[in-house]
């Protein structure tokens, strides 16, 4: 991921679910979430983040590379979306677009970020995300959505 310079970025606001099985890539994205303002929560596949919901989290966005083992981010997040319907996804892959299978994206609820991204790009699109369907800039997120507790990995399966 390229470094460049932020300088008309605001701070972020709202819990993101960090969903990476490339620890170098989750931490890295996870720091500039965190400097950014942003709550960030953090698991390495899918199977573990619905563990996360399962105790009750409560976000904001959902922010998923889409290959990874046990569970991808098209499966969690379709699960997310079953206890959660409003809950923004931003699917993140190094993988070219044309080969990942993906549904056609709810432009209400979802975008695309392929790898590698600049750190940016990056806060601009997890901001963006977070605007969807609000027809807002993002800046009234935060107030975030809570999973229902227990109902995460008995869902759906």
């Amino acid at each position: 991921m390229p470094a460049d310079r932020d300088t008309n970025v605001r701070g972020g606001q709202g819990t993101v679910l960090l969903v990476e099985d490339n620890d170098a890539i989750r931490k890295l994205v996870a720091g500039v979430l965190k400097s950014a303002g942003f709550d960030v929560r953090q698991a390495q596949d899918g199977v573990e983040a619905l563990a996360q919901c399962d105790e009750g989290l409560t976000l904001d966005l959902l922010l998923t590379d889409v290959v990874m083992p046990k569970m991808g981010g098209v499966e969690l997040a379709k699960r997310l979306h079953q206890l959660i319907p409003d809950v923004k996804v931003l699917y993140i892959s190094g993988h070219p677009f044309e080969t990942l299978n993906l549904p056609e994206l709810d432009p209400e609820r979802e975008i695309y970020l392929a790898k590698p991204f600049s750190l940016v790009t990056l806060r601009k699109e997890v901001r963006r995300a977070l605007s969807l369907g609000t027809g807002s800039d993002g800046s009234e997120s935060g107030t975030g959505s809570k999973c229902p507790v227990g109902r995460a990995t008995t869902e759906g399966t």
